[in-house]
C-alpha cells in the first residue's frame, strides 16, 4: 500500500495542469477544463508544444485512488454516530462544514477517545483555543449590543417624557385661553 502511495505521489508530480484551449492566452476564459471539439484543434491532435489532454495514463493506482496522504479513506461526518461507525485503520473523518463550532468541538473530543484521524482539522489543541477566544468575543459583542440597546430605550422614554410635559405645557396655555374666552363672551352678553 505504502509503495503504491509513493508512486500515486510520483505520479502526480509529473502530471500536468489541464487547461481549456487558450484559457492561457485570453482572460474571459476561466483556468478549467473543458475538452478541444475543433476539427482543426491542434491541442485536440496531441501536438507538441500545445496543452495536454486528459487521459487515462494520468490515474492513480486504482487500490489508492480516492485515498488521502496517509492510506485512509476520507469520510464525511457531522454527528457522533457517524464517527463511532467508522475505523480507525481504514477510514479518517472530515467534518462536514454545516456542523456547528459548539458540535465540531465535541465531535474533536470524541474523535481523540476513539483514536480517529481527522482530516480537515490539523491541531486541535489550537482550534479549542480559537474557538474559545471567538466564544468569548461573541458574548461581550452580544453584552454591548444589550447595553446600546437599552441605552436607547432610556433615551426613548426620556424623550416621551419631555413630549409629555412640553404637551401639558401647551394644554394648559389652551385651557387658559379658553376660560378667557368664557369671561370675556360672558361680559359680551351682559
Amino acid at each position: 500500500m505504502k509503495d503504491l502511495l509513493e508512486k500515486r505521489k510520483e505520479q502526480k508530480k509529473k502530471k500536468p495542469r489541464f487547461i481549456m484551449q487558450s484559457a492561457h492566452k485570453l482572460k474571459r476564459l476561466k483556468q478549467r477544463w473543458k475538452r478541444p471539439k475543433g476539427i482543426d484543434s491542434k491541442m485536440r491532435l496531441g501536438l507538441r508544444g500545445y496543452a495536454k489532454i486528459i487521459k487515462v495514463g494520468y490515474k492513480s493506482p486504482a487500490k489508492v485512488r480516492g485515498l488521502d496522504k496517509s492510506g485512509l479513506l476520507p469520510i464525511q461526518v457531522h454527528t457522533e454516530k457517524e464517527l463511532r461507525s467508522l475505523d480507525k485503520t481504514k477510514h479518517s473523518a472530515i467534518i462536514g462544514s454545516t456542523v456547528s463550532q459548539k458540535n465540531k468541538v465535541k465531535l474533536l473530543v470524541k474523535a481523540k477517545e476513539l483514536g480517529l484521524h481527522i482530516g480537515n482539522v490539523r491541531d486541535a489543541e489550537a482550534f479549542f483555543k480559537s474557538v474559545e477566544e471567538d466564544m468569548k468575543e461573541r458574548k461581550e459583542a452580544r453584552k454591548k449590543r444589550k447595553a446600546k440597546k437599552e441605552e436607547k430605550k432610556e433615551k426613548k422614554e426620556k424623550k416621551d417624557k419631555l413630549a409629555d410635559k412640553v404637551l401639558s405645557e401647551e394644554e394648559k396655555a389652551e385651557a387658559d385661553k379658553k376660560e378667557k374666552d368664557k369671561l370675556l363672551t360672558k361680559k359680551e352678553a351682559l
